[in-house]
């Protein structure tokens, strides 16, 4: 076989890039940041998935061992990777590991292949380094945790990437609807979506400005609003699984509570100068400027994002025209602008904003249109190849030497798999971290010696109660003697049905979990956790939406499309 040595360099170059952003994954043990839920998260993902649930919605030990539907509601694509690498590998650190990996490197590619494709290769290249190393990345991963936010993070270039790609497979005389690419081009979209629901949301405040800006320089615009059309059906149809179910039936968690509790958007607007010089550091967010999280775009990227808008301003006046590069000065800027106290007024008016709860997390859109006007700003360079050459090696090399020093936790707790899988740890110090989809009128433990013991309690008479089965989404038991209530230290969610000998009966839900009346005798009880109704819609409609993908890719495999 011969061997591209082309090709051997230029993978060895990539791991050289993107391998500093990795490092502290090689360590032994995990690392302490804000969310510091996610190995406990990924082995309740695949005790699920090893029960039979999919797709996994319910969880056994989270909730102070009440369990609660945490994948109805958390967006769930990053935890499937986990938990199916840790049904697979057997090892839950190095599957946390695993999703951490996944999400940093796919940020590169991504970037780089809508960087590519609006430029040059250099472009890229140099897109995608900025992007990878840009500060907010490097807080999400080792800083916070947030392992949704920086997955999402990844996909976001793709999606603009899809539209972009639609435009241009439109732009053409006697053309017909894109079907193959309008469907498969939605998938990206679905996937910032399952990533995390809030980088969805406000990925749409840039989106539809985008496709409309693109529907203008469209020479056929009938056929683009089609396609577009169709991919914005299918990226709901592909994400419907979640989305159906964590918009309807978030009224029975208490998810309400995390608006405000510390986390009012008003009291997280950031500080102007914070965007060029904040401290590094391992804290939280407050109100003003002295923050223990760094909100910096990174001295080197404004520089650059300056000597660009010199040369942008230069061609702009020299072509006086419209080009695709001034969509993304408009949103870099509105990105910041949406950080700042002076964006209030937007905050208050639109809906569901409060969710969001941190203005600053719109620095994963900044990183993402600095990146681009990167990109922009070497394609002009590109004619001038030694000026080109030196400009491209001193921004790659600055923006590694600067930044790869933050792709570093505070810590490494060398703790073993047993200590993430400790069962006791999941129900008190894990399950404080993250309770707020258990329901609203919950009365939670505000101790260890308040957790239950038991799954099943007697409450009145005399009887035999024997657990004979239990799962994370099914319980079994017999009961014989007096006439007893059972109290089932379950959270209560619509999904749990119960039947005796068959017949379905009342499930009494009670401030810590349900119980149901037994007569006298002897009976048999399952308990099952089913799907809604709206879990059912959700589930068909996905089913839908990747069977029509599969669909598409054989016909266009056998010239039918």
């Amino acid at each position: 076989m011969k061997i591209n040595l082309k090709s051997i360099l230029l993978i060895l170059l990539l791991v050289i890039i993107i391998f500093p952003t990795l490092l502290p994954l090689f360590n032994p043990g995990f690392f302490t940041v804000h969310d510091n839920t996610q190995a406990e998260r990924v082995f309740q993902m695949s005790k699920s998935l090893s029960d039979g649930q999919f797709p996994v919605r319910w969880v056994d030990d989270l909730g102070y061992g009440y369990g609660y539907p945490i994948f109805n509601f958390y967006a769930p694509l990053p935890y499937y990777i986990g938990g199916f690498s840790n049904l697979i590998l057997n090892d839950l650190l190095l599957s946390t590991k695993i999703v951490f990996m996944v999400g940093i490197v796919i940020s590169f590619f991504s970037m780089y292949l809508l960087a590519s494709t609006l430029t040059s290769r250099w472009g890229g290249i140099v897109a995608g380094i900025i992007y990878l190393y840009f500060p907010y990345h490097a807080a999400n991963i080792y800083v916070r945790g947030a392992v949704g936010e920086y997955f999402a993070y990844a996909f976001l270039p793709l999606v603009f990437w899809s539209i972009y790609v639609l435009y241009k497979r439109t732009n053409k005389s006697k053309v017909k609807i894109p079907i193959y690419q309008a469907i498969l081009l939605s998938i990206p979209m679905s996937l910032v979506v399952i990533s995390h629901n809030l980088s969805a949301y406000m990925l749409g405040l840039f989106l539809v400005p985008y496709a409309l800006f693109m529907l203008t320089l469209s020479k056929n615009k009938k056929i683009y609003i089609y396609s577009l059309g169709v991919f914005f059906a299918f990226s709901f149809l592909l994400s419907s699984f979640y989305v159906i179910p964590a918009v309807l039936e978030s009224k029975f968690t208490d998810v309400v509570s995390q608006v405000g509790r510390g986390a009012d958007y008003p009291d997280h607007f950031v500080c102007i100068g914070q965007l060029w010089e904040s401290a590094w550091g391992f804290g939280g967010s407050t109100s003003g400027c002295i923050d223990g999280l760094s909100f910096k775009l990174g001295k080197l990227n404004i520089i650059l994002v300056l000597f660009a808008l010199i040369f942008f301003i230069q061609s702009f006046i020299k072509s006086k025209k419209i080009t695709h590069e001034i969509i993304f000065w408009v949103f870099l800027l509105f990105s910041i602008f949406l950080m700042l106290d002076y964006s209030k007024f937007i905050w208050d008016s639109l809906p569901y904003m409060e969710f969001l709860q941190y203005p600053w997390r719109f620095l994963n859109f900044s990183g993402l249109f600095i990146s681009l006007i990167a990109a922009f700003f070497i394609l002009k360079l590109e004619k001038k190849s030694i000026v080109s050459i030196l400009l491209v090696f001193t921004i790659v090399v600055g923006t590694i030497y600067f930044n790869a020093k933050l792709f570093s936790p505070i810590d490494n707790v060398n703790f073993s798999n047993a200590y993430y899988k400790n069962i006791e740890h999941i129900r008190w110090d894990t399950s404080k971290i993250s309770d707020e989809y258990m329901p609203p009128d919950f009365i939670k433990p505000v101790s260890r010696r308040q957790l239950p013991q038991e799954i099943l309690e007697i409450e009145g008479g005399s009887a035999v109660v024997l657990l004979t089965n239990s799962r994370t989404n099914y319980l079994e038991f017999t009961k014989d003697g007096e006439a007893i209530y059972v109290h089932i230290n379950k959270a209560h969610f619509p999904s749990w049905e119960a039947r005796v000998n068959g017949k379905k009966i009342e499930l009494k839900k009670v401030s810590r979990g349900m119980k149901i009346y037994l007569p006298e005798g002897k009976q048999e009880v399952v308990m099952q956790f089913l799907t809604t109704p709206i879990q059912r819609v959700g589930n068909l409609f996905t089913l839908i939406g990747i069977t029509v993908v599969f669909a598409v890719i054989i016909a266009k495999r056998k010239n039918l499309l």
